[in-house]
């Protein structure tokens, strides 16, 4: 179409080309190729985002068709009423890269200047596509702010977007339907106000004011709109660019953090990634991850960001329940837009209290899925600059959902292989290679910091008469049961472990020989008076154990020694009568008895 247009073009509004539209450091394509590259492994996962990226550079080839098309019809089109310079202005500016503030800025500059008037503003729909804002307002020549917004449709600014007609209002004092915002006169004013559309698209609204005795001509009306449509434009390729600038970043960032969560394993630290990683996405405030406990019924939030910490720690939420039970219930992502008229979200009787913790009315929540099965939820805050989340924001978040679900997946198995390796699986308590590195690491820590440290070992008097009368079942629930009971009693710190057969072995920190006496001496007492119900036999099992202890720094100050000496104390009890706890004493030997005496 380009040949058919004349030759003359000095002057006429022109697009840029299309690769010098695009700054050097943004490659739509690259970003592409380096979100579709990332991790074959996970291609279930990355498969909406390549779809993404694909359309995404459709989008562009689009946009610069359009883009082409509108510049032949300006050049096609006469625009004999609108000054040279205006419009040279504005297309400098769009070829220097303006922003949208700042484009819009120079329109009512212009248009101030064009109809001679006081007061301009330009109003577009938010993101939610319900109410008009105020995007830029000048008065008497200079920027002002202006946080006016009202419903589509009312005011007249809302009749003319939604008619697509232009407005003239001889005096604002006397029209109903004037809306001032919050730098307008309060005395009645002349009125004109445009629709900015730019080929099938309308942008928004362009209102500029006048003193009521001074009301612009016929003449100056129709320029006003001549140049509107050039500024509508203009302003449409700033915005396709930086839309599509934005798409490009938001993949990056996807990118970015799908290779950072794929890289982690430890689970805690995973989880803070995840909620930061969500708030960096959508740039907000707050956001919560909800994973179920281990009975698969009950959700309850992991990590969050912005959230009370005693809140963090109490809330338990069932599927079905509020706006993340729903989402669990359901496996689908929800976007409210205003969460005190959702019944979801209220609770009958809190009077507003939990919509009173958000600063912003709207809230995104999407599941965790790990194909069909639901892992948690996702749920995000809090929205900067109060907007409200986009059916664009839900998807990048269904996005991060996705790649966070595999990631969550990956860290838990890796900590079940890790448990394994560590974990006796009768007794779950620690395997002995583990609790000798434990041992290690907290003996050369109270050498360090001149701290005292007791290691205990146990063992189950007459063991092997157990599992000979009753089977090797019945020892097995032996076992467990005291198993249980060195976890009941120990401490939090205290390593505890099955060091072979019936022996076990715990490490008590900071634990002097008197306080492992007693220790053992609770551990004794408990398992005396405990009673194992066995079938077929007459009455109820009894067991007992004895138990050797040695203490660091009194009895040695090396790992070895002082397994050798706890070992040698449990022999003593076993050789004197078993069912008794006794400490390591100087010149304690092994007994002569067979091996068979110590069970």
């Amino acid at each position: 179409m380009r040949n058919d247009a004349p030759d003359d073009r000095q002057g006429r509004d022109r697009l840029p080309e299309p690769a010098a539209r695009f700054p050097r450091d943004v490659d739509p394509h690259r970003d592409r190729e380096r979100l579709v590259n990332v991790s074959g492994a996970r291609a279930e996962v990355y498969a909406s985002t390549g779809q993404m990226a694909r359309s995404l550079s459709s989008e562009i080839n689009h946009e610069e068709l359009v883009a082409r098309e509108l510049d032949w019809l300006r050049m096609a089109l006469p625009e004999p009423t609108v000054p040279p310079e205006v419009v040279l202005d504005l297309t400098l500016l769009v070829r220097a890269g303006a922003t949208t503030e700042a484009l819009l800025q120079a329109i009512l500059r212009h248009s101030l200047g064009l109809l001679g008037a006081e007061r301009g503003s330009i109003l577009a729909p938010d993101a939610g596509g319900l109410h008009l804002k105020v995007l830029a307002a000048r008065t008497r020549g200079r920027p002002v702010h202006d946080e006016t917004r009202l419903p589509l449709g009312e005011g007249v600014a809302g009749r003319v977007y939604t008619s697509g007609r232009p407005a003239v209002v001889p005096d604002t004092a006397q029209c109903p339907d004037y809306l001032p915002g919050a730098a307008g006169p309060s005395e009645g004013r002349w009125l004109v106000a445009v629709p900015l559309d730019a080929a099938t698209e309308r942008l928004g609204v362009l209102c500029l004011e006048r003193a009521v005795d001074q009301p612009a001509s016929e003449a100056a009306v129709e320029l006003l709109q001549a140049f509107s449509a050039h500024a509508a434009g203009q302003w449409r390729i700033v915005r396709v660019y930086e839309d599509l600038q934005t798409r490009v970043r938001e993949l990056s960032v996807l990118c970015d953090i799908s290779r950072d969560l794929s890289g982690s394993l430890e689970r805690d630290l995973l989880l803070s990634k995840i909620v930061r990683s969500a708030c960096e996405l959508l740039h907000c405030g707050m956001a919560s991850l909800m994973l179920f406990d281990d009975d698969k019924q009950t959700l309850s939030i992991r990590h969050a960001v912005g959230l009370d910490p005693s809140l963090v720690n109490s809330v338990r939420v069932l599927p079905g329940q509020g706006v993340a039970g729903w989402v669990a219930e359901h496996g689908e992502p929800l976007l409210v837009e205003d969460i005190t008229r959702d019944e979801r979200f209220a609770r009958p009787g809190d009077g507003g209290e939990r919509a009173g913790r958000y600063t912003t009315r709207s809230l995104l929540s999407v599941p965790l899925m790990i194909g069909t099965e639901m892992v948690g939820v996702l749920n995000v805050n809090n929205k900067h600059n109060n907007d409200i989340f986009t059916p664009r924001d839900r998807d990048n978040l269904c996005l991060l959902a996705s790649q966070a679900a595999v990631s969550v997946e990956n860290a838990r198995l890796y900590e079940t292989l890790q448990r394994l390796a560590v974990t006796d699986p009768l007794t779950k308590l620690f395997r002995r290679n583990y609790f000798e590195e434990q041992f290690a690491q907290e003996l050369s820590r109270c050498k360090r910091y001149a701290r005292p440290l007791s290691v205990m070992m146990l063992d189950i008097d007459h063991f092997k008469n157990v599992n000979d009368s009753y089977g090797h079942q019945v020892g097995d629930q032996v076992l467990q049961a005291l198993a249980g009971l060195l976890r009941r009693y120990g401490r939090k710190d205290d390593v505890i472990a099955r060091y072979g057969g019936e022996e076990f072995v715990a490490l008590l920190v900071e634990t002097d020989a008197v306080g492992a006496r007693l220790a053992g001496e609770r551990l004794r007492e408990a398992m005396v008076g405990h009673t194992f119900e066995v079938s077929g036999a007459p009455e109820p099992l009894r067991i007992t154990i004895s138990v050797g202890h040695a203490s660091f720094p009194g009895d040695g100050d090396d790992v070895e020694a002082l397994v050798h000496r706890a070992d040698l104390a449990l022999y003593a009890a076993k050789h004197g009568g078993r069912n008794q706890v006794r400490g390591y004493e100087p010149g304690l030997e092994m007994p002569s008895a067979p091996a068979a005496d110590r069970v």
